[in-house]
C-alpha cells in the first residue's frame, strides 16, 4: 500500500505535532510505502525509506494565485506518487482536499488547535470554513483525544470519526538514574534539591507564570527547569528577576532529544498547567499533551490542569495530580504535597510508566491507522464493484 502524508508542520519546528508526524510516519513505513509532503523550508525525514516532497507556501501563501499554485503542486505530487491513501497530518492542510482524486481514500488527523486556532491562511477567505469543508469531504477523521473529538462536533465536522491516542517512543524515553547527578550539576542543581521540569512553548496558554507564582508560595526552595522557546521568553525572564527567583529557575530554550531525556530523568516532578483561551469562534487549548506520557515513560509523576486533553493524558491519583487551571495556590499545594510525601510521588511515577507501556508506543498507533487505511481502501473497492454492477 502506498500512503501519502501531507503536513505543514515538521522539523525544524519543534512541538507535539511535529513529533506525531515524524514518529508515526516512521512506524508506518514498516507497513507501507510512505511519502511525506512538507513545506519547502522544512527538513526531510531522517528515515530514507520515506519519499519526501516539498511544496512552497503550503501554509501562508499570502496571495490567491500563490495558494492556487500550492494546490496545483500538491496535485502534481499526488499524480507522481499515485497513493492508495492520502493522510492529512492535521486539520489545516485539509484545505487541499479538492486536489485529491475522487477514487483515493482520504483521512485526516485533528489535534485541536489546528481546527480551532488555525495557522492556515486563505487570501480573502475564512480559513476555518475551508478547513471544516475539507474535513467533511474526508472519508474518516482521527481525533487525538475525546476533547478533540468534541471540538470536531462543536465546529461542525460531520465526517466519520474515531479517537486514536498518540503513541510514545518507549525505546527512547525510559527510566535511567545514570547521569542524574551530572545532569543536575550541569545546571547548578544539587542531587538532593527538589526539582520541577516543564517542557512547552513559551506562550501564555501553557501556564508558565502560574508555575512561577507557585514557586514563590512554597515553604521551601524548589528548582524549576524550563525547556522551550517562544514569545514570552522576555516577559518570563523579567518576572523571574522581579520575584528574586534567578537562583531557582533555569530557562534552557530548545535542547537536543538526548538532553531532554536526561532532564526527564533528572527531575522529581513534571509540571504543565495549560489553560484554555477563547476568542470569538477561536479556541486555544491542549489537544492531548505528549510530554505527559514522555515524563511517565521516564517514571516521573506529573501535575497538570483538569481541562482539555490534559485530563485524558493524566489519570488523577494514578499517574499524576490534576489541579484547577490558573490557580497557583492549588498548584503550590500539590507540589508541596508530593515533595512532602515521596512515597506518593514514587507511586504516581510507577503508575505513569505502567500506563504508557500498556498503551504501547508509535507502532501500536501505526497498526491502528494502517488497519483504517485497509478498511477504507476495501470500502472503495466494494463501492466500485457495486457501481460496475449497476452499469
Amino acid at each position: 500500500m502506498r500512503v501519502l502524508w501531507i503536513t505543514n508542520s515538521f522539523y525544524p519546528q519543534i512541538g507535539g505535532l511535529q513529533v506525531y508526524v515524524d514518529r508515526l510516519t516512521n512506524s508506518l513505513s514498516k507497513l507501507s510505502d510512505v511519502g511525506l509532503v512538507t513545506a519547502s523550508h522544512q527538513r526531510a525525514p531522517e528515515n530514507p525509506s520515506i519519499s519526501h516532497f516539498r511544496v512552497a507556501k503550503l501554509t501562508r501563501p499570502g496571495k490567491a494565485a500563490v495558494w492556487q499554485q500550492a494546490a496545483a503542486d500538491v496535485g502534481k505530487v499526488i499524480a507522481d506518487f499515485r497513493p492508495d491513501v492520502v493522510h492529512f497530518s492535521c486539520a489545516t492542510v485539509a484545505v487541499y482536499r479538492a486536489t485529491i482524486p475522487c477514487g483515493v481514500p482520504v483521512l485526516a488527523t485533528v489535534h485541536g488547535n489546528d481546527l480551532t486556532w488555525p495557522s492556515q491562511f486563505i487570501p480573502g477567505e475564512d480559513p476555518t470554513a475551508w478547513i471544516v469543508d475539507g474535513l467533511n469531504a474526508c472519508d474518516h477523521v482521527l481525533a487525538v483525544s475525546n476533547h478533540t473529538a468534541a471540538l470536531l462536533r462543536r465546529w461542525g465536522v460531520t465526517a466519520p470519526q474515531s479517537v486514536f491516542t498518540a503513541g510514545c517512543d518507549l525505546d527512547f524515553f525510559q527510566p535511567n538514574s545514570d547521569g542524574v547527578a551530572e545532569t543536575r550539576l550541569r545546571y547548578g542543581i544539587t542531587v538532593q534539591a527538589p526539582m520541577l521540569l516543564t517542557v512547552a512553548r513559551l506562550v501564555s496558554r501553557k501556564g508558565h507564570f502560574h508555575v512561577l507564582e507557585a514557586l514563590g508560595r512554597l515553604p521551601f526552595p524548589v528548582w524549576w527547569m524550563v525547556v522551550g522557546n517562544g514569545p514570552l521568553l522576555g516577559a518570563l525572564s523579567e518576572s523571574v528577576t522581579d520575584l528574586g527567583l534567578e537562583d531557582q529557575v533555569r530557562m534552557v530554550g530548545e535542547i537536543s532529544n538526548q538532553d531532554l531525556l536526561a532532564l526527564y530523568n533528572a527531575c522529581d516532578i513534571f509540571v504543565l498547567v495549560s489553560e484554555e483561551r477563547e476568542d470569538g469562534r477561536s479556541l486555544d487549548s491542549e489537544g492531548f499533551g505528549l510530554v505527559f506520557h514522555e515524563a511517565g515513560a521516564c517514571g516521573k509523576p506529573v501535575i497538570a490542569t483538569d481541562i482539555s486533553g490534559c485530563k485524558e493524558a493524566v489519570v488523577d491519583g494514578v499517574t499524576g495530580l490534576l489541579v484547577p487551571p490558573a490557580d497557583p495556590q492549588a498548584l503550590a499545594d500539590r507540589i508541596e504535597y508530593l515533595f512532602s510525601n515521596p512515597e506518593v510521588a514514587d507511586a504516581l511515577g510507577r503508575g505513569g510508566l505502567a500506563l504508557v507501556r500498556t498503551l504501547g508506543g508509535w507502532d501500536r498507533l501505526a497498526f491502528q491507522v494502517h488497519e483504517m487505511y485497509e478498511r477504507l481502501a476495501a470500502e472503495r473497492v466494494a463501492l466500485g464493484s457495486v457501481a460496475d454492477q449497476r452499469k
